[in-house]
Formats: structure tokens, sequence, C-alpha cells
């Protein structure tokens, strides 16, 4: 979940200011890199993580908006 939720919010700032965009990513890719460089976690965790990201990232971000406009 570390980096699960790095990239999520890496991408919640990113929607909302794009200014911070760069320095935030950066962030989230070195908490990802760092999961796996104290030796707690696996490449595969990284992955799994980086996948649970991506579809949170679709379904709130991406899908949120147009299940709200349909209510």
């Amino acid at each position: 979940l570390h980096v699960a939720n790095a990239l999520f919010v890496a991408a919640i700032v990113t929607r909302f200011d794009r200014r911070f965009a760069l320095p935030v990513w950066t962030w989230a890719i070195l908490i990802s890199i760092s999961t796996m460089t104290v030796k707690q976690h696996y490449a595969v965790d990284a992955i799994a993580g980086a996948l649970l990201a991506a579809f949170t990232i679709y379904v709130v971000l991406e899908r949120w908006d147009g299940l709200t406009r349909a209510e």
C-alpha cells in the first residue's frame, strides 16, 4: 500500500494542480523504489501496488465525474 497510496496521491495532486506534478511524482517514484531497497518488499509487491493505484485512479478520478453526473 505504500506504493499504491503514493501513486494515488500523486495522481490527485496532478489532477488539481499541475504545477506540483513533477515533485510529487518524483517523490512517489522514490517511495516506490525505497520499498524494495529496504528489503521489506519484493519487486512484485511494488508492481501490485502500482496496479492497485492504476485501478483506483481509473475508478475514482476517471469514472467518478461521470458517476456523479448521472445521479
